[in-house]
């Protein structure tokens, strides 16, 4: 049997041959314990080693140890699973089961999370749906840009979508209230004297941001919107700014190898991409000179080496794949660690701008939270770097670990605010169901992609009783794919803000003509030069003049008109609603007329 894989053809590698009276324990061990093997980071060799992290109780110290006392690896062992009688039931399919009409009211908070087609939230969803009397959803950021970000939310609330459309039906919903997108081309050509010569037709069809404004006759129905504004509670001033940095010139040297689209012809690894993507096994080589040249400018003070898994047969998990190296970076700045892990040499110019920025707001009395993005496997040395050039410049810093737990992650904020003048943490960490008025200056020291990120992790500092004025700082490099990638957002936020009530002056389908749809796709368009993004002022501004408002979308959108309800309404509301939980229509009585019963 199979003891290990070999990582660039995928085959086996290693055998081993057991007894039958060792097979069913050997097969056993590993279905029920992970057999993953345990590794660690080496921040002096920038790569994973194979050990475990042991504590000496003699010594008093850790120390990482390679092999066990069988010197063998060290594997997770986490059981994957339990032999029990007990039967797992998810909490929505026994409320469906047994306490079907239980509940008057479903509630939903950040019913958002549900607006996916096939994931277990939105059949959970469903499933409570139908079991409630009544379901009322609540989110902050409904509309993602697209028209089918909100199809599924209204098929599974709404049975007036479920009688028009499938559930399959998104591409006849699109066609009807968002924007299909259909380019057509021929493959071969006509001779010139009209023979046919086995031309062909195609058509590719895909969907495009915005909304039409025929939406408003399915969700006016079902949603209604407000805005902070309407609940009548104190808000803080707001105020933004977009901040382009110059980089140093070793880093734009550097860059210019990474990225290239900036040249004419376009030279680095944009025109490795663009001539790997015109081979057979070259699928995919697009998305490595984007990751890099999206990330680079950030985690330019470490080696980086950039690798492309080129594809040579097969689909999906069944294809074979080769590992091969590109190029490789070092790092454009004098900057390392000495022995006690600390980071010594030059900081970048975003770090000396981010810790200058959060020393002015401390001197002010205000703290700050900066949110990052390249915390995982990508760059394990962001967070920590980023730690230590705010506490060179005499700044307390703290860092929120994705280890805590999302029910404790706001006790713990609250615990530890006072202790911390600055907050590093992953935009995604906060993204819901914290309040963090504690802080009054949010800096995206790198922005996320993703219109409900950046939305939700704005609000998270803009809420009504936030005791001093919000700021919030957008800082990018000039002349970078980040700084395209900024432009792009705040240019996307229009279609948002108009489905949401906040822009009236806008109409037709609420969507520029020459937006294609996928914000990274519009990366690379821009990078052809296919698209032309105009500068961006801000963010959730737009580009207005007057940055300093009393709203996160830059215009202020006035107090919603209290309507007028007389007890005649409340009484016709009455009679429909306890007509339609009896289950049929209410008897009509003709003026005049008198009855029997």
């Amino acid at each position: 049997m199979a003891e290990g894989y070999d990582p660039v053809t995928g085959k086996p590698d290693t055998a081993k041959i057991v007894t039958a009276a060792y097979a069913e324990q050997f097969i056993g061990t590993r279905r029920r314990f992970c057999q993953a093997p345990l590794r660690y980071f080496d921040p002096r060799q920038q790569r994973y080693l194979a050990g475990k992290w042991v504590w000496d109780a003699d010594k008093g110290k850790g120390f990482f140890k390679t092999t066990n006392e069988d010197d063998g690896a060290y594997v997770c062992g986490a059981p994957l699973f339990e032999v029990s009688s007990l039967r797992r039931v998810a909490a929505a399919e026994y409320a469906k089961k047994k306490a079907r009409h239980v509940f008057g009211l479903c509630l939903v908070d950040e019913i958002h999370k549900c607006k996916s087609k096939g994931t277990g939230t939105g059949w959970a969803l469903t499933v409570l749906n139908n079991a409630a009397r009544w379901t009322v959803g609540l989110t902050g950021t409904l509309f993602g840009g697209y028209s089918t970000s909100i199809f599924w939310l209204l098929y599974r609330l709404a049975p007036e979508v479920r009688r028009e459309f499938g559930f399959n039906d998104e591409r006849r919903w699109t066609e009807k209230y968002g924007l299909l997108k259909r380019v057509a081309y021929t493959d071969g050509e006509v001779a010139d004297d009209g023979t046919f010569t086995g031309t062909k037709f195609f058509e590719t069809v895909s969907e495009k941001p915005g909304i039409s404004p025929a939406i408003a006759g399915v969700g006016l129905k079902f949603c209604t919107f407000s805005s902070l504004k309407d609940v009548g509670l104190p808000l803080p001033d707001y105020s933004e700014e977009i901040v382009r940095l110059e980089m140093t010139d070793a880093m734009a040297e550097q860059y210019a190898e990474a990225d290239g689209s900036q040249d004419s012809p376009p030279e680095g690894l944009f025109k490795w991409a663009l001539d790997a993507q015109k081979e057979e096994t070259g699928k995919g080589a697009i998305g490595v000179w984007l990751n890099t040249a999206l990330h680079r400018p950030d985690a330019i003070f470490r080696p980086e080496d950039v690798w492309f898994n080129r594809r040579l047969s097969g689909r999906g998990k069944w294809a074979t794949k080769q590992k091969e190296q590109v190029t490789e970076f070092g790092p454009a700045c004098n900057a390392t660690l000495d022995v006690d892990d600390r980071w010594i040499g030059d900081w970048l110019p975003k770090e000396i701008w981010t810790a200058e920025t959060c020393l002015a707001e401390k001197r002010a009395g205000r703290r700050a939270l900066v949110y990052v993005k390249q915390t995982g496997n990508r760059d394990t040395l962001r967070e920590p770097r980023l730690q230590a050039a705010l506490e060179a410049h005499g700044l307390r810093a703290g860092i929120l670990k994705p280890s805590i737990a999302p029910a404790k992650r706001a006790t713990w904020i609250k615990r530890h605010a006072a202790e911390f003048d600055v907050l590093i943490a992953n935009a995604k960490l906060v993204e819901v169901g914290l309040n963090l008025t504690m802080f009054s200056t949010a800096i995206f020291f790198e922005l996320e992609y993703s219109l409900y990120v950046v939305w939700q992790a704005m609000r998270r500092l803009y809420r009504p009783g936030a005791p001093k004025p919000v700021k919030l700082y957008f800082p990018v490099y000039s002349g970078t794919l980040s700084e395209a990638a900024l432009d792009l957002i705040g240019a996307k936020m229009m279609a948002a803000q108009v489905f949401y009530g906040d822009d009236a002056t806008a109409g037709g389908a609420l969507v520029d003509e020459g937006d294609d749809g996928d914000l990274l796709n519009d990366i690379v368009r821009k990078a052809l030069g296919q698209i032309d993004v105009g500068r961006a002022e801000g963010m959730f501004g737009l580009g207005n003049k007057h940055l300093e408002t009393a709203s996160p979308l830059g215009s202020p959108t006035a107090i919603s008109p209290r309507l007028l309800i007389t007890l005649a309404d409340l009484a016709r509301q009455r009679r429909e609603l306890v007509s339609a939980r009896r289950g049929r229509k209410a008897a009509s009585v003709v003026e005049n007329q008198m009855t029997l019963f």
